[in-house]
């Protein structure tokens, strides 16, 4: 097979991922994959997966690549940068078979996974739309993991808070494909709150992850009063916390706790 050039493939990559396409053509045809081959089938977490796309075009197939695996329960997992991609004319570029091979997470689930390709056509110059198209293969000898990280229990230290103290919180939580808090590409802080007075806050960051078996991890903050952005002080009274949390899959959830701060002395 014929690698294509690092500085062409950066250039090509870079247009079809940045660029706008322009209108294209009266008559325009996007590419076509005739026919795809898929090894191994299944794969295995941890493997390699290749595969082999038969295309064709009228103007020519100039790139290939895989962007996204998409998991079974539909959460998009980025393999832009991990996947190498080789082309191989058959003659001339008007039927091209393109390579595309992807690592397979170690902590993917089984079931039907797509792998989302891009195939560019005709000259960079004429930024054409060309083809995306996902690209089912199976799963094998994984977890049957489908929901996000689930509260096992959670302790407070110490257990009994007044306005002006801050407490260390501790979340066990559960997950065959581990465990982290806050947002997907976010931050990992949140908030318990005051029910009908959101102002009154304890924010909790920074969390330490301890791992107390295969499936299960304790999850320690601190947790710090604030009112109306000042610290220091909260208001007395119930306040609870929907903490985001989510897996390696990117499977997200919220997880509901609750404290009774009392009165400061």
């Amino acid at each position: 097979m014929r690698r294509i050039g690092l500085v062409g493939m950066i250039a090509l990559m870079a247009l079809g991922l940045t660029a706008c396409p322009t209108a294209p053509p009266a008559g325009y045809s996007p590419p076509k994959i005739q026919n795809v081959q898929i090894t191994p089938d299944p794969v295995q977490p941890g493997e390699s997966l290749t595969m082999v796309l038969d295309t064709i075009d009228d103007r020519g197939v100039t790139y290939g690549f895989g962007r996204t695996l998409y998991t079974p329960t539909g959460t998009r997992l980025s393999v832009q940068g991990q996947c190498t991609n080789d082309t191989a004319p058959q003659g001339d570029f008007r039927h091209v078979l393109i390579t595309v091979t992807c690592p397979i997470p170690e902590f993917a689930s089984n079931g039907t996974w797509r792998l989302e390709v891009r195939v560019n056509d005709g000259s960079p110059q004429e930024n054409l739309p060309g083809l995306v198209q996902q690209i089912p293969f199976e799963i094998t000898g994984g977890s049957d993991d489908r929901t996000p990280p689930q509260l096992v229990q959670y302790e407070i230290s110490p257990t009994t808070i007044d306005q002006e103290t801050p407490f260390t919180l501790t979340a066990r939580l559960r997950d065959e494909s581990g465990v982290t808090i806050g947002q997907v590409q976010g931050g990992s802080y949140f908030q318990f709150y005051k029910p009908f007075s959101p102002h009154s806050v304890f924010g909790c960051g920074t969390p330490v992850y301890t791992p107390v078996s295969e499936t299960d991890v304790d999850v320690t903050l601190t947790c710090t009063p604030s009112n109306y952005g000042v610290g220091g002080r909260s208001e007395p009274g119930l306040h609870v916390a929907n903490m985001p949390v989510y897996d390696a899959l990117q499977q997200q959830g919220t997880v509901y706790m609750a404290v009774e701060v009392l009165t400061a002395p």
